[in-house]
């Protein structure tokens, strides 16, 4: 990892802090003020944590500015914010513009971490290049859907980090060498969509119907998990965590339970390599139509 990146292993998604019924297997909806503020304040509690959170996530940046205000946890939180999709210009004016409304939601000075929130404005990497200098960002990046994006993005000279789905049922960046280019350049790989948008915590009866070809796969790493005594939620959690090149995970939840139980998981540490290897070659190439939430319909 490049000098002086000092990144969370673990950062709370909070899009289901902004939005309302985010997630598959969201049932409780967007929940209160108060309970929100109560799973950051536990999270810090437990030790360092990050807040990932994005300009479309609604609400979302807002009430986090809030909270860490009253909190007192301004100076310490590293917060990951990224760039609204919803508007461009030729010259990458919107990235600015962009950056200072997320921090004036945050009432943060800067921004530990700006990612582009589609590959597609990575060509505006100078304009966050520029944001770095003058103090309102410190670390850049990008969020993208496949390792071919984030290769390029690996390859492009400013970024720092980069955000790609990582699931026990999504073993591309295992497979494509991402993971291994991605420490040779000391850049940072945060994997999200942990439990695939809920799609690991469901029980069986509750996938949908258009996601039911996923089945034989879930009922194979269920058997692994069984064999590791452990369930399948803490196998998905601690097989991302343990891979090799990969930073930190981001975990979306919605409740402080959910926040205890993911706490317990990842300090019971990493799997050993072995079944890192052996959960991983269970996995076949399954097609973007299940890896992609933004394709399920």
């Amino acid at each position: 990892m490049k000098p002086g990146l000092d990144f969370p292993r673990f950062s709370l998604g909070t899009a289901q802090f902004g939005i309302p019924s985010y997630g598959i297997a969201n049932q409780v909806g967007q929940p209160p003020y108060v309970a929100i503020r109560e799973i950051v304040k536990r999270a810090f509690e437990s030790g360092p944590v990050g807040l990932d959170t994005a300009a479309e996530y609604g609400e979302s940046e807002g009430l986090l500015g809030q909270i860490l205000e009253e909190l007192q946890l301004k100076q310490v939180a590293f917060v990951c914010s990224k760039i609204s999709h919803l508007e461009a210009t030729k010259d990458g004016s919107f990235v600015r513009n962009s950056v200072i409304r997320s921090l004036r939601r945050l009432r943060l000075e800067t921004l530990p971490l700006c990612l582009f929130h589609r590959a597609e404005q990575l060509g505006h990497i100078d304009a966050l290049v520029s944001l770095k200098k003058e103090g309102l960002i410190q670390h850049a990046g990008v969020s993208v859907y496949t390792p071919e994006q984030a290769m390029q993005a690996i390859e492009t000279p400013g970024v720092d980090a980069i955000q790609h789905p990582l699931s026990l049922l999504d073993q591309r960046l295992v497979r494509s060498g991402v993971l291994q280019r991605a420490k040779s350049k000391g850049i940072a790989i945060f994997g999200r969509s942990v439990y695939l948008q809920g799609l690991l915590l469901l029980p069986e009866e509750g996938v949908p119907e258009r996601l039911t070809a996923v089945k034989p796969v879930r009922r194979r790493l269920e058997r692994s998990a069984e064999a590791l005594a452990m369930s399948l939620p803490e196998l998905a959690l601690r097989f991302a965590a343990s891979l090799e090149g990969v930073t930190g995970v981001v975990v979306g939840l919605e409740t402080r339970e959910q926040l205890e139980s993911n706490l317990a998981m990842l300090a019971k540490g990493n799997l050993a390599e072995e079944a890192v290897k052996e959960i991983s070659s269970i996995v076949p190439d399954l097609p973007d139509a299940i890896l992609l939430p933004n394709l399920w319909g």
